[in-house]
Protein backbone atom coordinates (compact mmCIF):
# COMPACT_ATOMS: atom_id res chain seq x y z
CA UNK A 1 0.00 0.00 0.00
CA UNK A 2 1.67 3.71 -1.00
CA UNK A 3 0.34 4.90 2.40
CA UNK A 4 2.98 2.65 4.25
CA UNK A 5 6.20 3.35 1.60
CA UNK A 6 8.02 6.74 2.99
CA UNK A 7 8.17 10.01 0.57
CA UNK A 8 11.01 9.34 -1.58
CA UNK A 9 14.39 11.42 -0.81
CA UNK A 10 17.17 11.84 -3.70
CA UNK A 11 18.80 15.10 -2.04
CA UNK A 12 22.47 14.78 -2.60
CA UNK A 13 22.39 11.36 -4.45
CA UNK A 14 24.53 10.58 -7.29
CA UNK A 15 22.13 11.29 -10.42
CA UNK A 16 22.04 7.81 -11.50
CA UNK A 17 21.31 6.91 -7.86
CA UNK A 18 18.03 9.59 -8.35
CA UNK A 19 17.51 8.09 -11.81
CA UNK A 20 16.90 4.15 -10.33
CA UNK A 21 14.89 5.51 -7.80
CA UNK A 22 12.25 7.84 -9.38
CA UNK A 23 12.26 5.07 -12.15
CA UNK A 24 11.60 2.45 -8.65
CA UNK A 25 8.93 4.92 -7.04
CA UNK A 26 7.13 5.07 -10.34
CA UNK A 27 6.81 1.71 -11.30
CA UNK A 28 5.79 0.29 -7.06
CA UNK A 29 3.19 -2.17 -7.13
CA UNK A 30 3.64 -2.98 -11.19
CA UNK A 31 4.98 -6.37 -13.04
CA UNK A 32 8.01 -6.03 -14.81
CA UNK A 33 8.44 -8.04 -17.55
CA UNK A 34 7.29 -11.72 -15.92
CA UNK A 35 8.01 -10.86 -12.36
CA UNK A 36 11.52 -11.99 -11.67
CA UNK A 37 13.68 -9.58 -9.70
CA UNK A 38 16.68 -9.49 -12.68
CA UNK A 39 14.08 -7.86 -15.11
CA UNK A 40 13.23 -5.33 -12.69
CA UNK A 41 16.71 -4.10 -11.70
CA UNK A 42 17.75 -4.39 -15.30
CA UNK A 43 15.40 -2.23 -16.33
CA UNK A 44 15.67 0.10 -14.17
CA UNK A 45 19.78 0.37 -14.99
CA UNK A 46 18.24 0.53 -19.20
CA UNK A 47 16.17 3.51 -17.57
CA UNK A 48 18.66 5.22 -15.95
CA UNK A 49 21.25 5.35 -18.11
CA UNK A 50 19.54 5.28 -21.42
CA UNK A 51 19.58 2.23 -22.78
CA UNK A 52 22.15 -0.60 -20.79
CA UNK A 53 20.61 -3.98 -20.77
CA UNK A 54 22.15 -5.96 -18.68
CA UNK A 55 24.36 -5.65 -15.70
CA UNK A 56 27.17 -8.31 -15.47
CA UNK A 57 28.62 -8.93 -12.28
CA UNK A 58 32.35 -10.70 -11.26
CA UNK A 59 32.15 -11.19 -7.79
CA UNK A 60 35.80 -12.84 -7.57
CA UNK A 61 37.10 -9.84 -9.44
CA UNK A 62 35.05 -7.46 -7.29
CA UNK A 63 33.89 -5.43 -10.72
CA UNK A 64 30.79 -5.49 -12.98
CA UNK A 65 30.95 -4.91 -16.71
CA UNK A 66 31.18 -1.35 -17.46
CA UNK A 67 29.10 0.18 -15.58
CA UNK A 68 30.42 0.83 -11.78
CA UNK A 69 31.91 -0.58 -8.71
CA UNK A 70 31.14 -2.47 -5.66
CA UNK A 71 30.94 -0.30 -2.41
CA UNK A 72 30.85 -1.19 1.48
CA UNK A 73 28.13 -1.03 3.63
CA UNK A 74 29.25 2.21 4.85
CA UNK A 75 28.99 3.97 1.40
CA UNK A 76 25.63 2.54 0.90
CA UNK A 77 22.83 4.88 -0.56
CA UNK A 78 19.63 4.77 -2.21
CA UNK A 79 19.77 3.36 -5.27
CA UNK A 80 22.74 1.53 -4.99
CA UNK A 81 21.96 -2.38 -6.10
CA UNK A 82 22.11 -5.15 -3.46
CA UNK A 83 22.84 -8.95 -5.31
CA UNK A 84 22.21 -11.36 -2.89
CA UNK A 85 25.03 -14.72 -3.70
CA UNK A 86 21.67 -16.80 -3.75
CA UNK A 87 20.53 -15.27 -7.09
CA UNK A 88 17.96 -12.14 -5.82
CA UNK A 89 18.78 -8.66 -6.32
CA UNK A 90 17.04 -5.19 -5.43
CA UNK A 91 17.71 -1.80 -5.16
CA UNK A 92 18.00 -0.17 -2.23
CA UNK A 93 15.29 2.32 -1.59
CA UNK A 94 15.80 4.25 1.74
CA UNK A 95 18.45 4.26 4.60
CA UNK A 96 16.41 3.38 8.11
CA UNK A 97 19.72 2.85 10.45
CA UNK A 98 23.19 1.96 10.28
CA UNK A 99 22.04 -1.72 9.11
CA UNK A 100 18.42 -1.35 8.08
CA UNK A 101 17.27 0.04 4.67
CA UNK A 102 14.09 -0.31 2.42
CA UNK A 103 14.58 -2.53 -0.49
CA UNK A 104 12.92 -2.58 -3.86
CA UNK A 105 12.50 -5.59 -5.38
CA UNK A 106 10.60 -8.12 -7.54
CA UNK A 107 9.35 -11.67 -7.01
CA UNK A 108 9.20 -12.18 -3.10
CA UNK A 109 5.58 -11.96 -3.00
CA UNK A 110 2.67 -13.57 -5.53
CA UNK A 111 1.72 -11.78 -7.94
CA UNK A 112 5.29 -10.65 -8.40
CA UNK A 113 5.65 -7.06 -8.58
CA UNK A 114 7.65 -4.39 -7.33
CA UNK A 115 7.20 -3.92 -3.71
CA UNK A 116 9.30 -2.31 -0.64
CA UNK A 117 10.50 -4.33 2.11
CA UNK A 118 12.21 -3.82 5.18
CA UNK A 119 15.62 -5.79 5.36
CA UNK A 120 18.62 -5.68 7.67
CA UNK A 121 22.30 -6.31 6.77
CA UNK A 122 24.90 -7.42 9.19
CA UNK A 123 27.33 -4.79 9.81
CA UNK A 124 30.48 -4.90 7.58
CA UNK A 125 33.98 -3.60 5.80
CA UNK A 126 34.17 -5.85 3.52
CA UNK A 127 32.99 -4.78 0.21
CA UNK A 128 32.75 -8.34 -1.06
CA UNK A 129 30.76 -9.95 1.54
CA UNK A 130 29.48 -13.73 2.74
CA UNK A 131 25.98 -13.34 1.44
CA UNK A 132 25.51 -9.92 -0.31
CA UNK A 133 27.38 -7.31 -1.90
CA UNK A 134 26.54 -3.33 -2.81
CA UNK A 135 27.13 -1.90 -6.20
CA UNK A 136 26.85 1.59 -7.36
CA UNK A 137 26.13 2.46 -11.29
CA UNK A 138 28.29 4.77 -12.57
CA UNK A 139 28.13 6.88 -15.82
CA UNK A 140 30.38 5.33 -18.07
CA UNK A 141 29.24 4.79 -21.86
CA UNK A 142 32.53 2.44 -22.46
CA UNK A 143 33.73 -0.43 -20.77
CA UNK A 144 37.25 0.64 -20.95
CA UNK A 145 36.59 4.06 -19.16
CA UNK A 146 35.28 1.77 -15.97
CA UNK A 147 38.20 -0.77 -16.19
CA UNK A 148 40.37 2.71 -16.19
CA UNK A 149 38.41 4.34 -13.50
CA UNK A 150 38.65 1.08 -11.35
CA UNK A 151 42.53 0.65 -12.09
CA UNK A 152 42.96 4.48 -10.69
CA UNK A 153 41.40 3.21 -7.45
Amino acid sequence: DREDIPQLDTTGLPSLNRKLLYYTDSVLGTKIGRGNCRKFTYQAAAVARGGLKKIMLNIKRKTFTGIGKFVSQQELKPGDFVYYYHGHVGIIYRKLDNSEYLLAHQNATKPSVVIISEVYFEPSDEIVGREYSFFRMLPFLKKRDAEKWLLDQ
